[in-house]
């Protein structure tokens, strides 16, 4: 799951229209990069304890090919399955050109819904997102009777020394019920060190009248250790405002209209002797704790 802005020049652009990709596109033959066999992550246990008493709330399970490239990501929430990430590559390339994303939430009769997300990507020449164009299904119920919505989510990705800006933009295609064809927008700037460890993420909704809003922000330092996601090329793309980073977060400040929120994790985490978290506990009170483990395996 960014102390900065992007210039007047940056937001102005922000107000036209998009033209980006929208079917596959193919990204371009990535250079190989030489990694051990070791430290795969293979599992991530989330266990809330309340009062010295634990429950696994949430497993997370990772697929990987041949190639080691990640296929699958499947998330169960008490012990029932909750959504499915699949990754799609071309040839012998280690960057997907595409994610296909299902949510399930059937527990509900009224609320009955199977979300499905296809984004396709587009890749700078060095592996860094360039565009992503997504499309959102909904199926739901709405007082007994089914109803669908279908939407396209397009990102564009700029860079520059030390930053990353995002160009978002959200548009309803079609339904069968009423819906708004306005597109929204957004844009994101994230603030990177030298090792893309993202240190600051700041989010703006643009309004109508072309004017940004601050929506909330980030910031984030980290540890000298690598991140359970090291390995994992597809993550160091897929969303580089949110993820990817090759260390552990130690400090979260998070800023949003109604105030701020802070988070200290130094101390929390519980390394391997090569360096890999296998246990994070996030404290919150005096008799509440949720816990992280990480289970890796060899390739």
């Amino acid at each position: 799951m960014t102390i900065f802005s992007a210039s007047a020049i940056f937001f102005m652009a922000c107000q036209k229209e998009l033209s980006l990709p929208e079917g596959p596109v193919l990204p371009p033959d990535p250079t190989p990069v030489t990694i051990d066999s070791t430290d795969y992550l293979e599992k991530i246990f989330s266990i809330d304890s309340l009062s010295g008493i634990s429950d696994t709330t949430q497993i997370v399970d990772f697929v990987y090919d041949a190639s080691k490239r990640v296929t699958a990501r499947i998330i169960y929430v008490h012990n029932i399955l909750a959504s499915t990430y699949t990754y799609s590559y071309n040839g012998n390339d280690t960057l997907p050109y595409k994610t296909q994303q299902v949510d399930f939430e059937n527990g509900m009769p009224l609320t009955q819904r199977n979300d499905t997300t296809r984004t396709f990507y587009l890749y700078t020449s060095d592996g860094r997102n360039l565009y992503d164009s997504s499309f959102y299904s909904v199926h739901n119920m709405n007082n007994g009777q089914p109803y669908y919505q279908l939407q396209k989510i397009t990102n564009r990705y700029e860079y520059a020394s030390g930053r990353i800006f995002r160009l978002s933009s959200r548009q309803v295609l079609e339904g069968t019920v009423p819906v708004s064809a306005t597109p929204s927008y957004s844009v994101d700037t994230a603030e990177v060190d030298a090792g893309r460890n993202i240190t600051g993420y700041k989010h703006y909704s643009i309004l109508p009248s072309g004017a940004s809003q601050f929506t909330n922000l980030y910031t984030y330092t980290y540890d000298n250790k690598p991140s359970p996601f090291a390995k994992l090329s597809n993550f160091k793309t897929l969303d580089p405002m949110a993820s990817g980073s090759q260390n552990n977060k130690l400090k979260i400040h998070y800023e949003f209209q109604g105030g701020t929120l802070d988070e200290d994790l130094s101390g929390r985490y519980l390394y391997k002797t090569n360096g890999y978290p296998y246990r994070l506990a996030f404290p919150s009170g005096t008799n509440y704790y949720h816990i992280e483990s990480y289970i890796y395996k060899t390739l």
